[in-house]
């Protein structure tokens, strides 16, 4: 697969953090004149334009481009492992007797971010990504958060944004609205619109109107509109109807946890699971499994998340040294396609740690079909271990 995303050298990158450290966007007005900006960055693949799509600007460009879903996939990939490498190699320079207070001093001094990677991609693109909007209304959440109250309770009536059903790396693809514009064969700009369970909206010959009518009011039909929700390639057609069952009211995407449907042996969807764990009064965990199926935007994969809170005046994404393994005693899948899949682990210093497998060959089925009770994943914080089996969803301490 080609890479032509936009690569940062070690050297470049290590000497930009101090000069690039604040994850807030200064906000630039958009061009009141009628012509868009194209301005090319990096390889000129990848280019951010502004488009009226019902929603106020919060920056000059409000969606990406991209050349093919290729070149998408590719760049998601590449953002993660840069993000991972940067903190691997801060780790290193550390060391492993640093305490978690003196590493954050460390860092600090260097102004190191373990999301620049992902602000970088952005700025370059003076666009304001569905990664920030999720930061800063995350940060509302556990502002509103007590020390006592139960956090897993607390969702049910307050959805946290950080469980969006967009993974983290691709969050810098998309505008807080989950859409993009990728060309299509014939080089036209096609504008997609994601809803969970990998169903979307695909809109045709930039038809803005539309897009302001669906952020406004809700799902439309439209002749310049496929709501593709179904494999069934009949009921995908230009103009259909769409179920609003599959397509929520524009306030969707923000805290959209999925309940793993256990009617069947296997898990039959693209689940996940997340749980809020506390450590001590001030320390908690957020441990999260999420297994994803075959779409036009991604491939099947399998994944155990850890992330770390810490308060101080409030409660605060922060750094400390966590770990995510996955380990599988069969055969991943019901099918047993493939061969079983090697024990994943990582443990290090950050505010976020994830392990993953895939792409996973899952043959002609549409998700992964997981093997019961054989496959679960480990967090941890120092020696606060716990395993979660991804089927039943029992936590089991270590």
């Amino acid at each position: 697969m080609k890479n032509i995303f936009y690569k940062v050298s070690l050297v470049f990158f290590v000497f930009s953090l101090g000069a690039c450290q604040n994850d807030d966007f200064i906000e630039s007005q958009a061009d009141e004149t009628e012509d868009r900006n194209y301005t090319e960055f990096g390889t000129g693949s990848i280019y951010g334009i502004s488009i009226d799509n019902g929603v106020s600007l919060e920056s000059k460009n409000n969606i990406l481009v991209f050349p093919d879903w290729d070149t998408f996939k590719q760049t998601s990939i590449d953002l993660d492992k840069q993000r991972e490498f940067a903190i691997e190699m801060m780790n290193q320079n550390a060391g492993d007797k640093m305490s978690d207070e003196e590493y954050k001093i460390y860092i600090d001094s260097l102004g190191f971010n373990e999301n620049q990677v992902y602000i970088n991609f952005e700025d370059q693109f003076e666009f304001y990504a569905l990664r920030r909007e999720i930061n800063k209304r995350e940060l509302q959440w556990l502002s509103r958060r007590s020390d006592s109250e139960d956090w897993n309770e607390a969702t049910l009536n307050d959805p946290v944004p950080d469980d969006s059903f967009v993974w983290e790396e691709e969050r810098s693809l998309l505008n807080p609205q989950f859409e993009v514009i990728v060309k299509n064969e014939q080089k036209e700009d096609i504008i997609y619109k994601w809803y969970p369970n990998g169903y979307y909206a695909e809109i045709k010959n930039m038809n803005e109107l539309v897009l302001q009518q669906i952020n406004t009011s809700g799902p439309v039909q439209n002749s310049d509109v496929k709501w593709v929700y179904s494999e069934n390639p009949s009921e995908n057609n230009y103009g259909n109807t769409p179920p609003l069952q599959h397509f929520p009211d524009p306030n969707y995407g923000y805290g959209s946890d999925i309940n793993p449907d256990n009617s069947d042996p296997c898990i039959m969807n693209n689940t996940k699971f997340t749980k809020r764990l506390k450590i001590k009064k001030r320390r908690r965990i957020k441990v999260i499994q999420r297994t994803r199926h075959r779409t036009l935007f991604y491939e099947p994969k399998v994944r155990a998340t850890t992330k770390y809170y810490h308060k101080f005046v409030f409660w605060l994404p922060d750094i400390s040294r966590v770990g995510a393994e996955l380990h599988t005693n069969y055969p991943l899948t019901c099918d047993h396609i493939g061969l079983m899949p090697n024990p994943k682990a990582k443990y290090m210093k950050a505010h976020s740690v994830s392990v993953s497998w895939g792409p996973i060959d899952i043959g002609n089925s549409h998700v992964p079909r997981l093997t019961p009770d054989n496959t679960y994943s480990q967090h941890r914080r120092f020696d606060f271990i716990r395993e979660i089996d991804f089927y039943s969803r029992e936590i089991t301490e270590i």
